[in-house]
């Protein structure tokens, strides 16, 4: 009894409180009295479809102001348009109310608390609103010089925004403190110091949120027109300041013509030739967003939006007899980019472009017989329009018609056939045919087994950007066969695979 006692006595004592946890009671129950709900001022101001201010910069402020990605002033609004904004009381309910109530965001205070990362409740007045509509943003001759001036020097102008609209007002009260989710809401801060240099007011409105376009969409856009380019063999030639330097230089890239194909390199001189006004090099730049093969991968909305402004001089072109124009039209209706799936007159215009000796028609056509994608499946059919293809010079039409003779596809199968077109392929710049010449090598398949030639193949598809290229070289490095065997070199070749999208060489590297 008196042991039972005693125990529930120490339990009574312990569980009492001191006067220090008294006190941090009371005061965390002043804190819930005291916490608001407020919304956050960014998610109040992305609803609503507006970007926050950094740091509420009066560079955000006027519209018709260009600036470029670091948010660095290029040209004012009031010497580029001639269309004055319009003003006037912000009447969207939902974010005057809501700036008007108080609202908080997330700020770094300097100073006593320098680094102290903590919320701000900010109440604004009434917020003001500036606007020049987009239809109205038309350069005038002053600013579109220097705009066409820093173009032609080669400034990139793409991460270029103009400010079309901007929302300003008064900060009526400011208060530091945090969210608490406890407390269920913003808990204003103790400390003296920290709201000695938060509570302050501005006598003049702040930029609070803004809205922009891309300087692009403001420009004039040139008129597309079509001017036959032909696909020609030759060695890479330096791009002269005119557009047909600058296509010769991106064909050959693209299809590998003297050169390793590298899209990446293709990709930023179509574009340039795009912006002159060639409709082809915007359809060549749409193919390349549509697939996926330039620097930022796939951008199929992007690639429409090329396309579909590219085709009425795709059309008129192709009546006029350019045979790329009708290869191009046709791309676009096989695939549905920029206009609808039209199959059959696709393989119509392929056929065009074919018989008008256009060589990338041929091979066009010939996948679209090869798959019975249009036109009914006839696999000999496409063997005959790839060895046209191959004949006019196109690398890949080399490797798809080597393909049919290693698979027996609407010709006798001849392995040693198929390693001659591939190597073909290979050396017309179609890095896939230097991987697929390697593959066989390695095994000894059409051809006396090789490694070290397997070796040279694999180098050279790697070079051109095939992926599994890279792997098979880093496996043979890492394996010692057909070279020295090599851990460090064999990483290099994995990591390289890895960046390029093999998941399974990121394991090696």
């Amino acid at each position: 009894m008196i042991r039972t006692f005693w125990l529930l006595l120490f339990t009574v004592i312990v569980a009492m409180p001191t006067t220090d946890a008294l006190a941090k009671r009371n005061k965390a129950k002043n804190a819930v009295a005291s916490a608001e709900k407020l919304p956050d001022l960014n998610e109040v101001l992305t609803n609503a479809g507006w970007t926050i201010t950094p740091e509420m910069s009066a560079a955000f402020s006027t519209p018709g102001d260009i600036l470029d990605a670091k948010h660095g002033l290029q040209a004012a609004g009031k010497d580029c348009f001639d269309a004055k904004p319009r003003e006037g009381a912000y009447t969207s309910m939902e974010v005057t109310r809501s700036l008007t109530a108080g609202v908080r965001m997330s700020v770094m205070v300097t100073g006593v608390r320098a680094g102290m990362g903590i919320e701000k409740k900010l109440v604004f007045d009434t917020p003001t609103y500036q606007q020049i509509a987009q239809l109205d943003l038309v350069p005038n001759d002053g600013c579109l010089k220097k705009l066409e001036g820093a173009r032609a020097r080669g400034i990139d102008m793409s991460d270029w925004y103009v400010i079309t609209e901007a929302l300003s007002a008064v900060i009526q009260k400011q208060q530091c403190g945090s969210y608490s989710a406890s407390a269920g809401g913003f808990v204003v801060s103790g400390d003296a110091e920290v709201q000695q240099m938060c509570a302050q007011t501005s006598l003049e409105p702040v930029a609070v949120a803004y809205k922009v376009v891309p300087v692009v969409d403001v420009m004039p856009k040139p008129e597309l027109r079509v001017v036959d380019v032909p696909l020609v063999k030759a060695e890479v030639k330096p791009a002269n300041d005119t557009w047909a330097g600058v296509m010769a230089e991106a064909d050959a890239f693209m299809y590998g013509r003297g050169v390793p194909m590298d899209r990446r390199k293709a990709e930023p001189l179509y574009k340039k030739a795009c912006e002159s006004g060639l409709a082809e090099a915007c359809a060549e730049l749409a193919g390349i967003f549509w697939f996926g093969v330039g620097s930022d991968g796939k951008n199929k909305r992007q690639a429409s939006n090329l396309m579909r402004s590219s085709l009425p001089a795709l059309e008129e072109g192709c009546k006029q007899g350019n045979m790329r124009a009708c290869l191009h039209l046709g791309s676009a209706l096989d695939l549905g980019v920029g206009t609808g799936e039209n199959d059959g007159r696709a393989a119509g215009l392929y056929e065009q472009s074919c018989t008008g000796g256009y060589a990338n028609g041929c091979l066009a056509l010939g996948i679209m017989y090869n798959l019975g994608d249009g036109v009914t499946q006839d696999s000999s059919r496409a063997v005959e329009l790839y060895e046209q293809s191959c004949t006019g010079g196109v690398a890949r039409g080399c490797f798809n018609l080597g393909w049919m003779y290693h698979q027996d596809g609407g010709v006798t199968e001849d392995v040693s056939r198929a390693v001659e077109l591939y190597e073909q392929s290979c050396t017309g710049g179609f890095a896939v045919g230097c991987y697929q010449v390697g593959v066989l090598y390695r095994k000894g398949i059409g051809v006396t087994q090789d490694l070290s030639r397997a070796v040279e193949f694999y180098e050279q598809s790697c070079t051109g950007q095939v992926p599994v290229g890279c792997f098979q070289l880093g496996w043979l490095y890492r394996k010692g066969k057909g070279v020295t065997e090599n851990r460090a070199t064999a990483k290099r070749y994995f990591g390289k695979a890895c960046e390029m999208g093999d998941k399974i060489s990121c394991m090696f590297k």
